[in-house]
């Protein structure tokens, strides 16, 4: 079965952490304007991107899509 990516788990898992945009984005070496436009649904991430995510939201790929 195919799961679908959600950019609202990234969303509610970085402020579960009380992180920022800004922080992601120092942490992950991704621009903040490319956390805001996956985070708003706008941008896909690639695998590499979610990996790096992952890292910085202590928490696996897989738990972004459901």
């Amino acid at each position: 079965m195919f799961k679908r990516f959600s950019a609202e788990r990234i969303v509610v898992r970085r402020k579960r952490l009380g992180k920022t945009q800004a922080m992601i984005s120092m942490e992950t070496g991704i621009s903040q304007v490319s956390i805001s436009a996956i985070e708003k649904g706008r941008k896909q991430p690639r695998s590499e991107t979610l990996a790096r995510l992952s890292f910085a939201l202590e928490c696996p790929v897989d738990s972004f899509f459901e």
